[in-house]
């Protein structure tokens, strides 16, 4: 439940392009309609809501852990992957937290790696730790590798969520108005002067409303 309302969420790409959803549970055969009432495709969210008080009815709710979780800690993910009906439940840890590119451009999100099996069919599905409280959402996998599957972190997950109560729907994310680049390499670190210890992105290019900021500014 969120603000004294019950939602479903699930993955952006689970819903895109849709014309009927239908939920279900594990322990009922029926299938309930229901309705997308917000979607974001640069944090690939979305809100659903099942207007069937059976559907409801004696449902157990996760409890969100809004903090990320620490390295290493066991995980078990819930879903209906491919290659059966039932609900799958997978174990793994978390190995590391990355910051992955958003669709909008210079936007970075933060997502949990783990190393329980993800599979399709596992979109949208909650991540619990040993406490039974949702640490994440089933996101993706890595292609041509075996064991790295990602999840969108509860943080993610409450910026949705404050889009959704502030404006009604997701209105997508603030993007820089300029360009960088990482300063890994010596030689531009050279190139401009940053003593060692220094860190920061270079500014690459501009656009002509940002005034304050010029090409090879490092912030």
């Amino acid at each position: 439940s969120h603000q004294g309302k019950r939602y479903v969420v699930t993955n952006a790409h689970v819903v895109q392009c849709e014309t009927m959803v239908r939920v279900s549970r594990p322990d009922l055969t029926t299938k309930y309609p229901a309705a997308v009432v917000c979607i974001g495709h640069e944090v690939d969210l979305a809100l659903l809501t099942v207007e069937s008080e059976e559907f409801w009815n004696e449902l157990k709710l996760f409890e969100v852990d809004w903090q990320l979780p620490e390295q290493m800690m066991k995980v078990t993910c819930v879903g209906y992957p491919m290659g059966g009906r039932g609900l799958s439940m997978t174990r793994g840890a978390v190995n590391r937290i990355v910051a992955k590119p958003a669709w909008t451009r210079g936007c970075f999100l933060a997502h949990i790696q783990i190393d329980a099996a993800i599979n399709p069919g596992n979109s949208g599905g909650p991540v619990v730790n040993q406490r039974g409280m949702v640490v994440g959402i089933t996101a993706s996998q890595m292609v041509k590798a075996q064991g790295i599957g990602y999840l969108l972190s509860t943080e993610v997950l409450k910026l949705f969520l404050d889009h959704f109560d502030s404006f009604g729907g997701f209105h997508g994310l603030a993007a820089p108005p300029f360009l960088i680049q990482s300063l890994e390499n010596s030689v531009i670190r050279e190139w401009l002067s940053l003593r060692d210890g220094n860190s920061g992105v270079r500014v690459v290019k501009t656009c002509p409303r940002c005034a304050d900021v010029h090409v090879n500014d490092v912030i």
